[in-house]
């Protein structure tokens, strides 16, 4: 079983559980010396963001944990080549920082825009967007390799 470091669209567990069938016990969690982006697509209704390093900043998330590999896999699908998985320790209030999975920026691809991505205009925006129409079509496309 896998951890994995969410920090943006996967927040959200009804869109987990969307995209892979399943709950995943979650907790609140950051990670250091990272700081997000928005990614700004030619299409309005995809709204989306990614991290890099960058000394001193630090990213809220959530840790979810124990993704099974078939999760994983529908997760990295998901993510695309846009992003990398690395492991990366992922700080929890009070306890010892535990290691996960975090999709990073993959540099061949430059961000369009440099500002904030908010997990609120996420929700009142694009969420049902990304429920209705991105997520249907993507395991579509994951179920049809």
């Amino acid at each position: 079983m896998n951890n994995v470091f969410t920090y943006g669209t996967l927040m959200f567990p009804e869109l987990v559980y969307a995209l892979t069938g399943k709950n995943f016990r979650s907790e609140d969690a950051h990670i250091e010396n990272y700081i997000r982006y928005k990614v700004i697509t030619s299409n309005s209704y995809e709204e989306y963001p990614a991290i890099i390093e960058n000394s001193g900043s630090n990213v809220n998330g959530k840790l979810l944990y124990d993704i099974d590999d078939e999760s994983l896999k529908i997760i990295d699908f998901y993510e695309g080549e846009e992003y990398k998985r690395v492991t990366r320790p992922i700080s929890l209030s009070d306890k010892i920082p535990i290691e996960a999975f975090v999709y990073v920026w993959n540099f061949k691809y430059p961000l369009v825009k440099q500002v904030g991505w908010h997990k609120a205009f996420f929700k009142n925006h694009h969420l049902k967007y990304y429920l209705n129409q991105v997520i249907p079509m993507l395991k579509d496309d994951f179920f049809k390799q």
